[in-house]
């Protein structure tokens, strides 16, 4: 069983005699690398039939072989031609659509008609992250690659299996008139895409270490985007800018108190606006140290790209459960729908997001899956 269904609450635990806090599996504990990070999900391929209302698109993982309506209702079926995690979404909406083929591979956002702001913007971070991604760490294993908009009761976005979706209050809403500010935009977009290489290719096992090969490697991939569309001195505004968001989420779980991280390593949360990644303890660091920081991790992710790009292409098996075949979802529960949104909400009329992501997660330290 999964260890997140065990007591979380530091005081409750102790309370009970257990220990105070659940930890990820040690590096030397080499039966944990039978689990990969993402609750022990199969590879499998997938063949996913959708049916929902006429006006609705319904949309999938895999790549569309059928599309019909009769009777009132759309059918819709996908097909995967590569093997996925079984830890996917399914959305379906009342959506506009617009697309590119690039090198190949299809893209294509779909949007709320009214939330066209920033469509062109994210298909063109998603056509530069794939260029770099397939220079720099191989081929992209699908022939499509989608954003789906889901309604504004949540502030992320989530990788599934060449389909990503994305919240409209962090990307489709977005004004990004002033070119001075940060472009959370594509670097959400440029984000998720590294994690169709680092969590959908390579996945890590469920130990201390797995989410800097799924996490910070989506995260690094996306600054090298930002890197080479920006220049240095941007990338080195962003990367202070991301430290001061990191540590008023400390600052604020520290004030309220936070129940014990579980079985998941410290401190990792869901992509909210640039904001992911571990965060540090409040008060590990001042702002002048964080300000070096920032400009020493610019400085280094040249270094840091020829190392990662030799790795990939070496195809060699990584200490942590690397590419073996496995991911988990022993079935996503469907959280409960928010009955608070009333169905004249105009956010209910344009969109309907998969069930199970109806939770807000943007302070929940048991997250689940690739954000």
């Amino acid at each position: 069983m999964s260890k997140d269904g065990l007591l979380q609450d530091r005081s409750k635990r102790r309370k009970y005699g257990l220990v105070p806090e659940l930890r990820p599996a040690k590096l030397e504990d080499r039966t944990a690398q039978d689990r990969n990070l993402l609750f022990n999900t199969p590879w499998v391929r997938s063949d996913i039939t959708v049916s929902t209302v006429a006006g609705q698109v319904p949309v999938a993982p895999g790549r569309l072989v059928s599309d019909s309506v009769a009777g009132g209702r759309r059918t819709a079926r996908y097909v995967s031609t590569a093997p996925i995690l079984a830890f996917f979404s399914v959305q379906s909406a009342a959506y506009a659509q617009k697309g590119r083929r690039v090198d190949g591979t299809a893209l294509r956002v779909f949007y709320d008609p009214q939330h066209a702001f920033n469509v062109d913007r994210m298909l063109d971070a998603m056509q530069r992250s794939l260029r770099y991604y397939r220079a720099n760490f191989g081929p992209y294993q699908f022939d499509y690659a989608r954003i789906l908009e889901y309604p504004g009761y949540a502030s992320y976005a989530q990788a599934f299996a060449g389909t990503i979706p994305y919240s409209e209050r962090i990307g489709f809403i977005a004004d990004n008139r002033d070119t001075a500010k940060i472009d959370y935009v594509s670097y959400v977009t440029a984000h998720e895409l590294g994690h169709q290489y680092w969590g959908h290719q390579l996945v890590s096992a469920d130990m201390q270490g797995g989410s800097m090969l799924v996490e910070t490697m989506a995260q690094y991939s996306a600054l090298m985007v930002m890197k080479h569309q920006y220049g240095d001195d941007k990338i080195r505004r962003f990367l202070k800018y991301e430290a001061r968001q990191l540590f008023a989420i400390a600052r604020r779980r520290g004030r309220r108190g936070s129940p014990a991280r579980s079985c998941r390593e410290p401190g990792l949360y869901p992509l909210s606006q640039g904001v992911a990644g571990d965060v540090p303890a409040p008060g590990s660091a001042g702002r002048g140290a964080r300000q070096r920081d920032a400009a020493r991790a610019a400085r280094a992710l040249s270094v840091q790209g020829q190392t990662l790009s030799a790795l990939a292409r070496s195809g060699r098996r990584l200490p942590v459960a690397g590419t073996h075949a496995s991911g988990t979802a022993a079935g996503r529960r469907p959280a409960r729908p928010d009955h608070r949104l009333r169905p004249q909400d105009h956010r209910r009329r344009h969109a309907q997001a998969p069930g199970w992501q109806l939770r807000d997660r943007a302070d929940d330290p048991g997250r689940e899956g690739l954000c």
